[in-house]
């Protein structure tokens, strides 16, 4: 199975079918856009 980074722009926890794949390692909850930084173009 691929990891795949997600990000949620709602403050929850993962939930739902497909939550036993995502694990804290590849997802962040809660962020706004001052929280992104472009780190190469």
């Amino acid at each position: 199975m691929k990891k795949v980074p997600t990000v949620d722009i709602y403050p929850t926890s993962p939930s739902g079918p497909l939550m036993r794949f995502i694990t804290e390692e590849y997802f962040v909850s809660g962020v706004r856009p001052e929280d992104i930084e472009l780190i190469e173009e």
